[in-house]
């Protein structure tokens, strides 16, 4: 019963605000298209400029909170390392200089998920950080993964500031695949959050800058 009532009501809901929408271009005077173009138009700016910025941060905060996880990190044997494109990355100032710290080709693989370009990498960080107001505060620690040549095991925390949320962090460790010079990703993959939670004071392996 209450599969065919909600059935129902996707059928209902769309033809009544059609009907409504007529009724209210035939009680204003106006042409029925243009309260359409209205009737659509409204709906989608509420949308995207109130509803999702007030309501994706706290949805993006849980989804982080669920992922979390204190044990992750890199294998025994990993031993510290200095990442001088990490340095580069807390130095970048707009998405030009972001960028370059990849090379053309690299990957940004997801679990369960098929890989990011870089191209489709940008357009998501963008939005991402339009949205979140998101700030990389810095590195926690690199480390060489004993097993993998030019792979790098890398702790980070970002800040997040939206408009309509406190603020708060995210650490993450991920693997860095780079080329053999070391100064350009190739593959970046996201492991875990470590922590998604209130803002708190860090001891960082690179300076505070933003990214």
């Amino acid at each position: 019963m209450g599969y065919f009532r909600a059935s129902m009501l996707r059928w209902i809901i769309p033809f009544a605000y059609c009907g409504a929408v007529v009724a209210g271009s035939i009680v204003l005077g106006v042409s029925v298209w243009l309260a359409y173009l209205v009737a659509i138009v409204l709906p989608w700016l509420g949308f995207c400029k109130v509803y999702v910025p007030r309501t994706a941060p706290r949805k993006l905060l849980r989804a982080a909170t669920r992922e979390v996880d204190p044990t992750a990190g890199p294998p025994p044997g990993a031993e510290p390392v200095e990442l001088a494109v990490a340095e580069r990355m807390t130095a970048a100032r707009d998405w030009d200089a972001y960028r370059a710290l990849y090379t053309d080709d690299a990957t940004f693989p997801r679990n369960d998920k098929n890989p990011l370009s870089l191209d489709r990498y940008f357009v998501r960080a963008r939005a991402v950080q339009k949205l979140l107001g998101l700030e990389l505060i810095g590195f926690l620690e690199m480390r060489a993964d004993p097993g993998r040549p030019h792979t790098f095991w890398v702790s980070g925390v970002e800040r997040a500031n939206p408009r309509h949320h406190p603020p708060f962090e995210l650490e993450w460790w991920e693997t860095w695949t780079l080329t053999p010079d070391r100064e350009r990703i190739r593959v970046r993959h996201h492991i875990a959050f470590t922590y998604a939670g209130d803002v708190r004071a860090q001891v960082l392996a690179s300076s505070p800058s933003r990214a």
